[in-house]
């Protein structure tokens, strides 16, 4: 078989090299900048001082078809220079172009957006091809731009450090939200660790592999339907703690691993981690669970990007946010302690639903280590950002379909304590 330069991937499959994508990178500095410092306000000017950061943290990524590395032919900087002139030399020293952007009116509105999209239309015909564009910005205006550049089968990678619309989200082929830019800027080595493009791949043994599978078995076999994945992956996780390190025993995750290691069992991507169920028992017994979503819920998740986990699930992830909050400090370890936390009971919750609905809260003035709410009190206020998110994307609902919401992330939590 014989590759050219253009195959690059094709040496993948033959042991070579990994798959190379070349990439245009973009980053609007004003609109990162100022989301981080709302999140985190180290990690904003860890990003504003050591640019070289995010590059190596981009270096390698992963799709539908595998891994691949990333080689940036373009690294665009888009900076108001009477705000942040003080790390210009910063993203100079990084190998970035930075193009001046001064505000154009008294509300301090630059022109980077235009900037932006000029530049990358620019690109779209230059004689060099790049199969990537990545955008740096959480403003929504660069939904279309998005749109054309995946008419032209270009992919998109979308970085949001602020509250990015669901519609700008759902045109990107990926999306960094502002947590995973907390993470990787973090000095902390576990929280590094925990990063899925960053794990080192350990290998599990035959026997490693049999133990897992026959504890996701059972797992689905003691329940009456679907299971979540979460808990399905957490019972394979206590009989083999590394085996998520290991890449899922090399199958690339815990669908893959499910659908290639137990064929009797179907695996469903969701967006709170998957369910597996087994469809024989499934299509003549319906789980009757009544955790499940129904229509109403499923829909709003869908529009809102908001995790689509059970009542239950919800209550143990506000019960271990509300714990882990008052003595974790580290905005990025947060996820990771309130995962572990919830790893052994009967609905454990996975790290990135707790790192979406933590940044949700803390961009409504809500962070949970300094707003002193019990777990009632985030779950309110949780889901009055669920509803916000839903106007925010357009999506109605009746005053019956709100109640329903509210009862989907609240009914399973105790009532609040009214004083004596």
């Amino acid at each position: 078989m014989r590759c050219t330069v253009e195959q690059e991937s094709c040496g993948d499959e033959l042991g070579g090299p990994m798959r190379r994508l070349t990439s245009a990178l973009y980053v609007d500095f004003d609109n990162v900048y100022i989301g981080l410092a709302q999140l985190d306000e180290a990690t904003a000017e860890a990003f504003a001082n050591d640019p070289g950061r995010l590059l190596r943290h981009l270096s390698q990524g992963r799709d539908e078809d595998g891994d691949f590395e990333r080689r940036f032919l373009v690294r665009d900087c888009y900076l108001n220079p009477h705000r942040f002139a003080r790390y210009r030399a910063q993203f100079v020293a990084a190998g970035f172009r930075v193009i001046d952007c001064p505000s154009l009116t008294q509300r301090g509105k630059s022109a980077a957006d235009t900037h932006i999209v000029i530049d990358v239309v620019d690109a779209l015909s230059h004689v060099t091809r790049y199969d990537e564009f990545v955008i740096c910005s959480a403003d929504a205006d660069f939904s279309p731009l998005m749109t054309k550049l995946r008419r032209h089968n270009r992919r998109t990678l979308m970085i949001a450090a602020g509250n990015a619309a669901p519609a700008y989200q759902a045109v990107c082929d990926a999306t960094m939200g502002g947590m995973e830019l907390v993470t990787a800027f973090s000095d902390d080595d576990e929280a590094q660790d925990d990063l899925v493009d960053t794990i080192d791949r350990l290998s599990v043994t035959e026997d490693e592999s049999d133990r897992a599978v026959a504890a996701i078995r059972e797992r689905v076999a003691a329940s009456d339907g679907s299971v979540p994945g979460s808990s399905a992956a957490a019972a394979a996780l206590r009989e083999v703690p590394h085996i998520a390190a290991s890449g899922w025993a090399g199958t690339g995750g815990f669908g893959p691993f499910v659908r290639q290691l137990l064929p009797e069992l179907e695996y469903r991507s969701t967006d709170s981690g998957g369910l597996v169920l087994d469809p024989s028992r499934e299509a003549s017994t319906p789980s009757q669970d009544a955790d499940t979503p129904d229509e109403v819920r499923s829909r709003v998740a869908r529009v809102t990007k908001a995790p689509l986990l059970t009542s239950q699930q919800y209550a143990v992830l506000f019960d271990g946010l509300a714990q882990v909050a008052k003595v974790q400090p580290r905005l990025g370890r947060i996820g990771f302690d309130v995962r572990e936390l919830t790893a052994d009971s009967i609905a454990p919750v996975p790290r990135t639903s707790v790192n979406f609905v933590v940044t949700g809260l803390v961009y409504a003035g809500a962070d949970p280590r300094t707003v002193g709410l019990d777990a009632r009190g985030l779950a309110e206020r949780w889901y009055e950002c669920v509803l916000y998110r839903c106007e925010q994307a357009g999506l109605e609902l009746t005053d019956e379909e709100r109640g329903d919401v509210q009862d989907w992330i609240l009914s399973d939590l105790p009532p609040a304590e009214r004083p004596q």
